[in-house]
């Protein structure tokens, strides 16, 4: 009887005979539990968000704002157009410990037309963490959930600008596409999903 070298999960295991085999069926089995409540846990901590004008949510974008040196004249303006604007407007956000909004990435569906063609894209309109949560794969989960939202809602591409985050993107398999005009003059990043 041969061996085999099975890799499943990050783990390896070697499989001799069929009392193994089911010893392996079960480790994978525990495994995909173990990676299950990780997820959810995870999970726990990144809540779907539509209301753009709750005090926590506006606490959070004016942080955000003031890191990029946005001057609004009306915030209650804006963050009741948030949700008005030009189709739906959703975030993910990321709630910490204390309780407290410290990210978020906010999000819309297009549908994009011409007198031929018809697709819809998934717009990522703004995407910050704070500054006492970056670097812990926070930004990563709200990506992965907003392009999740994207695939369940038939989405095809993902498309977004950056003029602080062009590594960040590129390693999350977006890619420059400088044959797209953003209105703002920041570069275009297009993934398709």
């Amino acid at each position: 009887m041969g061996m085999h070298i099975v890799h499943c999960v990050g783990l390896n295991a070697v499989k001799h005979s069929a009392f193994d085999g089911v010893i392996f069926i079960c480790v994978l089995v525990i495994g995909n539990i173990f990676l299950t409540a990780l997820r959810s846990n995870m999970n726990n901590n990144y809540e779907f968000f539509s209301d753009f004008t709750s005090p926590d949510f506006k606490k959070a974008f004016m942080e955000y704002a003031g890191e990029i040196h946005w001057t609004v004249d009306d915030w209650d303006g804006l963050f009741e157009s948030m949700g008005h604007d030009k189709g739906e407007n959703f975030a993910y956000v990321y709630i910490a410990e204390s309780g407290q909004i410290a990210g978020f990435l906010q999000f819309t569906v297009m549908d994009m037309e011409s007198w031929f063609f018809k697709t819809k894209l998934g717009f990522v309109r703004e995407f910050w963490i704070s500054e006492g949560h970056r670097n812990n794969r926070h930004g990563t989960a709200l990506l992965r959930l907003t392009e999740e939202y994207f695939k369940d809602h038939g989405v095809g591409y993902a498309i977004l600008t950056t003029d602080t985050a062009e590594r960040f993107y590129l390693k999350n398999g977006y890619e420059k596409s400088p044959k797209i005009t953003a209105l703002n003059g920041d570069m275009v990043y297009l993934k398709r999903l």
